[in-house]
């Protein structure tokens, strides 16, 4: 009899190289906003120098490490991740982007509500509370 296993609701993706001081609140700030979501946890070490892999490994057991023996970039490190992944939407995040409560559980619930959309970009605010464009383009980004 085959059995077939529900993807997670999400997976995301870290590209990590040398972010050993941001794991935990990263972490801490990724589980408070997944609500009740089934998200899957993809880490791409880009071969940090500080312990970063094992320190993600310990804060994250469940996660899939991906350890680079060089530094492939970013745009590869997360196509590695995208590989592997089984999610129904998948989220790049940065490693020093930190998610506030309820961010990935209205993400999901929008992308559901608009089958249409192939892609959702969010909105970025820094630390001091300021708007960072998220787009470097010709034209006017909302």
């Amino acid at each position: 009899m085959h059995m077939s296993v529900t993807p997670p609701d999400l997976s995301v993706i870290l590209v990590s190289y040398n972010t050993r001081t941001l794991i935990d609140r990263l972490m801490t700030a990724l589980e408070a906003s997944s609500g009740h979501l089934s998200i899957e946890t993809i880490i791409v070490d880009n071969a940090s120098h500080d312990g970063s892999a094992a320190a993600l490994r310990q804060r994250c057991p469940s996660a899939m490490v991906i350890e680079n023996d060089r530094n492939v970039g970013f745009g590869r490190a997360n196509n590695q991740g995208m590989d592997i992944a089984r999610g129904r939407y998948v989220l790049l995040l940065n490693t020093d982007a930190f998610v506030e409560p309820g961010t990935l559980t209205e993400t999901v619930r929008a992308m559901d509500a608009h089958p249409e959309w192939g892609i959702l970009g969010v909105r970025l605010v820094g630390l001091d509370g300021a708007d960072q464009p998220s787009c470097r383009c010709g034209v006017a980004c909302v």
